[in-house]
């Protein structure tokens, strides 16, 4: 595929894209009522709380990620992105879990944050503040000496006291998601240019005026790969809520990256 019918392909997408992004928007607020309620209801309350939270970030930044490339700054989209992509994982993964076990992640992850700045307050000697996290371990029925966390001489520690798995394993090891394993790369592209690495800003610099630039052109469209397994994902735990529907969008995208996919590249 040359450049102008790459151009081409990536206009017809964004704006396929903007369409996309209102239906599966409409099904992430139906989760998303179905999911408060539950929370509300005191099932699986811990479970809800965090799956209510991640999809309320979703439908916030969908709209906004749209206006930033209607704009014109893909570059600030990148981080966003990230985000989706990582929240997206760790949900796939808490929802692959057995029951009870699903309860104890979501613990682990609220955990993780207390637990290291109760070592900040503790190294600083701020009494009053390691009695407030400690109050806060108690609403969640957390024992931290369980963790021994009084004794955590290294902040490292935490990692090994409260295991989380990172993306590279999320991606290479423990996602269902079809052609998860490559998401990897695309991961680490994401953080270089969060990070500000030089070879993101070389590519950029470089090709700033180039309206053919393919990557650069796909970050709110690739939001919709994300959106979609998302709604894939929490269906599924909605006992197939909104399948049909679903199915019928997912083919939708399908079968529009088929048709021009293979219309560009073979002619």
């Amino acid at each position: 595929m040359n450049d102008k019918k790459l151009h081409i392909y990536h206009k017809k997408l964004y704006k396929k894209s903007k369409r996309w992004k209102n239906k599966f928007k409409k099904l992430l607020l139906d989760y998303f009522d179905v999911i408060s309620s539950r929370e509300k209801n005191g099932k699986d309350y811990f479970l809800n709380f965090y799956l209510r939270n991640n999809l309320k970030y979703f439908i916030d930044e969908l709209d906004f990620v749209f206006y930033l490339s209607q704009k014109n700054k893909n570059e600030f989209i990148y981080f966003l992105t990230r985000k989706m992509m990582e929240r997206l994982l760790r949900i796939e993964y808490v929802l692959n879990l057995q029951s009870l076990d699903q309860t104890s992640y979501v613990k682990t992850l609220l955990m993780r944050s207390s637990f290291r700045y109760y070592y900040i307050e503790k190294n600083e000697g701020n009494k009053q503040a390691m009695n407030t996290f400690r109050k806060s371990f108690a609403l969640f029925n957390i024992d931290p000496s369980k963790y021994e966390i009084d004794n955590i001489a290294d902040e490292r520690q935490i990692k090994t006291k409260v295991p989380i798995p990172g993306m590279k394993k999320l991606c290479n090891k423990e996602s269902k998601i079809n052609n998860v394993h490559k998401w990897y790369m695309i991961y680490q592209f994401y953080c270089d240019d969060v990070h500000g690495n030089l070879i993101s800003d070389m590519i950029r610099e470089n090709n700033k005026d180039d309206k053919m630039l393919s990557f650069y052109n796909l970050p709110a469209s690739g939001v919709i790969l994300y959106v979609k397994e998302l709604c894939c994902v929490i269906d599924k735990y909605l006992q197939n809520r909104n399948k049909e529907e679903l199915d019928k969008l997912i083919m939708e995208v399908h079968e529009f990256n088929e048709r021009y996919l293979n219309k560009y590249i073979n002619n």
